[in-house]
């Protein structure tokens, strides 16, 4: 593996960590309407 695929390969971690990391928050918010959750998944 090149040096610019492992850090593209990095890159791509810390991304999905972050988005996971902003999933997980807004699932624990306990005041969202049903459409808001649907959203919620789809975006």
């Amino acid at each position: 593996m090149s040096n610019a695929d492992e850090i593209r390969w990095r890159q791509r971690l810390a991304n999905f960590s972050n988005a996971l990391a902003q999933l997980s928050a807004a699932c624990h918010q306990p005041d969202y309407t049903d459409l808001e959750r649907s959203g919620l998944v789809q975006t």
